[in-house]
């Protein structure tokens, strides 16, 4: 037991890893919508409905991301619809497949083209950092594009050009604390 002990204190120590669910995003409700801004001096406008989901080990969380897309957005003419990606959440990383597109295409070009996901759970979720997993990543999303703000991780994807073979991985670095009441 002592021995057991001494290892757990050691990974917690040495690591910072604790049991799966301490440091879980796993149960968590996550929202994601899309912002659009052409320009810096327009106003951003959300281009999605309402979507929240229940983050699972088990599940897509969002299988059909152009499911949400509202066709009465005020976006410009060439934008003719939503990239249809899949976004999956696991206890630490979001990870983002384009399996549902059908030929190459690109984001429309924009200030801002950027997905939001929000954080939930019954302890409060501050997002400490989010990077990019450059070994499983072949979209060329760079670090910059990628920014956090409390419980949300933004992603511009604007302007970046995406095939059916395209993935991102991006890892998160959560903290939880007890909400005060």
């Amino acid at each position: 037991m002592i021995v057991i002990v001494r290892k757990f204190l050691f990974l917690v120590l040495c690591f910072g890893v604790l049991p799966a669910d301490a440091k879980s995003l796993v149960g968590s409700e996550l929202s994601f919508r899309v912002i659009f801004q052409a320009s810096p001096l327009d106003k951003p406008q959300v281009v999605t409905f309402p979507a929240t989901a229940i983050v699972s080990e088990d599940e897509v969380e969002f299988p059909n991301a152009a499911s949400f897309f509202d066709p009465n957005a005020p976006l410009p003419p060439e934008a003719k619809g939503m990239t249809n990606i899949q976004i999956d959440v696991t206890s630490n990383a979001v990870e983002i497949s384009f399996k549902n597109i059908r030929k190459r295409s690109y984001f429309i070009e924009a200030f801002r083209n950027t997905s939001i996901l929000t954080f939930e759970k019954k302890n409060e979720i501050t997002l400490a950092d989010a990077r990019i997993d450059h070994w499983a990543t072949n979209l060329a999303l760079s670090q910059s594009r990628l920014s956090v703000a409390g419980n949300e991780l933004h992603i511009n994807f604007e302007s970046l050009h995406y095939d059916e073979t395209s993935f991102v991985r991006i890892i998160l670095k959560p903290e939880f604390y007890n909400k005060k009441k």
